[in-house]
């Protein structure tokens, strides 16, 4: 019979508390450290701002921020209208999470849009993005560069069409946002 107070349970919380990267193998975790050293240090300047933060500390949770504030003049109508809409609730960017598996670099990670929530044609209703190149048999390769891949992924979701804000906070359909987005 087992103790309701088990201290190797226990022990193994508070080492988890204590360093939250210790259940990644050392093969993932050096990649990982090296991929974010290799984020260009000027994502923050110039026209496609973006930022890379760790979340809860954790090197294999990316937060990945895109900022819309400062469209360049020849954006396309996608990123001007995701843009217009962030503007209308008073948000400057969208961001999604990375989650990094120890399969990684073999396999992708996941990626899921967390706020605001959008709509479009690579974005599933719960938020996990469905692209080629997050597909081990079809785009990703282990040799990707994460920097890139970043910069890379912003411009295809941008080239999304269907790509939109229709949502509210809790993932329903605004109607009227719709509406308005329909006239444009």
């Amino acid at each position: 019979m087992a103790d309701a107070a088990d201290p190797t349970k226990e022990e193994t919380k508070k080492r988890k508390a204590e360093d939250p990267n210790e259940y990644i193998d050392s093969f993932t975790l050096k990649r990982l450290t090296k991929e974010l050293k290799r984020i260009p240090t000027d994502s923050m300047e110039g026209e496609n701002k973006f930022s890379v933060e760790l979340e809860d500390e954790k090197i294999n949770r990316w937060v990945v921020k895109y900022f819309y504030d400062s469209l360049p003049s020849n954006a396309n109508k996608h990123a001007k209208r995701i843009a217009s809409q962030l503007k209308e609730r008073g948000l400057t960017y969208i961001e999604y999470k990375f989650i990094y598996s120890n399969e990684y670099p073999g396999k992708p990670p996941f990626v899921f849009n967390s706020f605001p929530r959008l709509h479009g044609n690579f974005i599933s209703p719960c938020g996990a993005l469905c692209h080629e190149s997050l597909h081990p048999e079809h785009g990703w390769t282990a040799g990707m560069d994460m920097g890139n891949f970043v910069i890379g992924l912003r411009s295809v979701l941008e080239d999304d069409c269907k790509a939109s804000l229709f949502t509210d906070a809790y993932g329903k359909s605004d109607p009227e946002l719709m509406k308005n987005d329909e006239e444009t």
